[in-house]
């Protein structure tokens, strides 16, 4: 996967999912730019596409039951993959919360969204291709100033802010004898969005490399290896704030996936 751009990191504290917004269409440098970051990814394989979508929001997020809906949206970012494989879920989260941090850069607000969401009116929008699969959405614009009560009825129900204990995401790892810049990646990850907020990764260190698996008994339902990849890429972002970068390459079963720093980042090497 791609190393993520410098200048992430403050985003990954301020972010927070918002779904009333003003009815203010989204400046079109801003939708420009994000455009230009979907494509960016389209080198990766398995390939997932990221559909920004200018308008028509109000029918993908059109209330049925009044639950996790968005209201005054106009724009949105659809995010599809060729298939639900585990690792087109994985691309899928770590390169949507790459672009819904960027837009928080640029002061917009957003929401992951797996079902809460008029799936047939999105289908329609988008025209997916044979074998694709959307897989999640959010909106994006200028969110009102004060969250709704109902914002912050869910936020209370779901403990949005609320997370686990480093250790508790840690196995087999001793958080106080770890490199500062393994710590600052750890907590930038623990701070990273999931579904229902059930942070259903788990890491593990592998000498100067961590590995990350899904926790026990969390069998890849529902949002499971999206928030997996949201992790993984809140990982990356916390050790190249911490001056590593890195790559995240395949790792034996039960892992998912194993963050390789670059040698020049430890100091390995140098002169």
């Amino acid at each position: 996967m791609l190393k993520p751009d410098i200048g992430l990191y403050e985003a990954t504290i301020r972010r927070v999912s918002r779904r009333k917004y003003l009815k203010r269409p989204v400046p079109a440098q801003s939708l420009e730019e994000l455009k230009q970051l979907a494509e960016r990814f389209q080198t990766e394989e398995p390939r997932i596409r990221i559909v920004i979508g200018p308008e028509g929001a109000e029918r993908l997020f059109e209330s049925r039951n009044g639950y996790g809906m968005a209201t005054g949206a106009i724009s949105y970012a659809a995010f599809i993959a060729k298939d639900n494989q585990v690792e087109s879920a994985l691309r899928t989260g770590y390169y949507g919360e790459w672009l819904i941090l960027a837009a928080t850069k640029l002061g917009l607000g957003t929401c992951w969204m797996a079902g809460t969401f008029q799936r047939p009116a999105a289908e329609s929008l988008l025209s997916l291709q044979a074998g694709e699969e959307l897989l999640c959405v959010t909106p994006l614009g200028e969110a009102v100033q004060e969250k709704s009560f109902k914002e912050r009825a869910i936020a209370t129900v779901m403990g949005s802010r609320k997370r686990k204990p480093l250790e508790a995401l840690c196995t087999g790892m001793d958080t106080t004898l770890m490199p500062e810049w393994m710590k600052t990646a750890l907590e930038c990850a623990r701070n990273a969005p999931s579904g229902v907020n059930l942070q259903p990764w788990r890491f593990t260190g592998n000498g100067d490399r961590v590995r990350i698996r899904l926790a026990e008994g969390k069998s890849g339902h529902g949002t499971s290896f999206i928030d997996c990849g949201i992790s993984m890429l809140h990982f990356s972002i916390g050790a190249r704030q911490a001056g590593v970068a890195g790559v995240w390459t395949a790792a034996p079963d039960p892992f998912l996936a194993e963050f390789v720093p670059d040698a020049s980042g430890l100091g390995i090497g140098n002169k």
